[in-house]
């Protein structure tokens, strides 16, 4: 049976979006062991040259390394999951939807603040900052509407991703492989 333009749309967005996830978390991944390889071992090496012996708090140290390692162990799991989700495991459909809910609401997030800070602050209106730095002012805002135009289309972004794979069409990719074993 042939299928039809829409079934081999859909199959291209969701096998594309999963090399792209699978990319992407690949490289949060290595950055998150390059993160704990620091943490582990460089820094150690670093705070041993220190001569003061209380200078560096060790068991912020010791919270700093747990965050590392719970980074690193998320960013694996997130790996697996785009990994799953070209496999396409249902629960790994699902995770990926979270994790483009939470990166909505993040860019959402930043909308707001950017959109604050080019609306109300002026760099010039901080006491601290000297009169020689009013220059700056008109730089401060382009890069503030820069980056929540940056954040709006990410918003938008993420928006879309969640609505397509939401779909029918989209979700009956995700069935058990015994209702799959027919197009095969």
């Amino acid at each position: 049976m042939h299928e039809s333009p829409i079934e081999t749309r859909t199959e291209v967005f969701v096998t594309a979006l999963g090399w792209v996830l699978v990319v992407f978390t690949g490289f949060g991944a290595v950055g998150m062991l390059m993160q704990n390889v620091m943490v582990w071992f460089v820094l150690p090496a670093l705070t041993a040259q220190i001569p003061e012996p209380g200078a560096i708090d060790t068991i912020g140290l010791w919270i700093f390394r747990i965050f590392a390692g719970l980074m690193l162990g998320l960013s694996l799991f997130f790996l697996y999951a785009a990994w799953s989700f070209i496999k396409r495991h249902n629960w790994a459909r699902r995770t990926i939807v979270v994790m483009f809910w939470l990166s909505a609401i993040w860019s959402g997030l930043t909308f707001v603040m950017f959109g604050l800070a080019v609306g109300v602050f002026n760099i010039s209106s901080f006491p601290a900052v000297p009169e020689s730095l009013a220059f700056a002012d008109p730089i401060f805002r382009a890069m503030g509407i820069m980056f929540g135009a940056l954040a709006a289309a990410m918003l938008a972004l993420c928006v879309w991703v969640i609505r397509r794979l939401g779909s029918p069409e989209v979700r009956a990719q995700f069935q058990a492989p015994a209702s799959r074993a027919d197009k095969v």
